[in-house]
């Protein structure tokens, strides 16, 4: 596997893994916050804290060179319907 090749993958890896935080985050909550007697302290906060994981994470991965990050870009938006079919079918198989 070539340099861009292996940093595309590992890229890709890593941004599964911050989308599928990123998203099972936002799903979270979006159930508490409907629950919630204030909503908008859970959707502030968890906004602020998954923006700075995700945004820490790509930093992270920028230092190191360009082709982690357009792997992690394609990573997070990979994880979107990962994500959602994940807790979609978990809900169907629950209900």
């Amino acid at each position: 596997m070539t340099y861009i090749g292996a940093h595309l993958l590992i890229g890709l890896l890593v941004g599964l893994a911050l989308g599928a935080v990123f998203y099972m985050g936002l799903w979270t909550t979006i159930g508490r916050a409907s629950r919630a007697r204030r909503p908008w302290v859970w959707f502030a906060g968890s906004f602020m804290l998954r923006l700075a994981l995700v945004g820490l994470g790509l930093l992270l991965l920028a230092r190191n060179g360009p082709w982690l990050l357009v792997g992690a870009f394609a990573g997070l938006l990979v994880a979107r319907p990962l994500v959602t079919r994940a807790v979609l079918g978990r809900k169907e198989r629950a209900g």
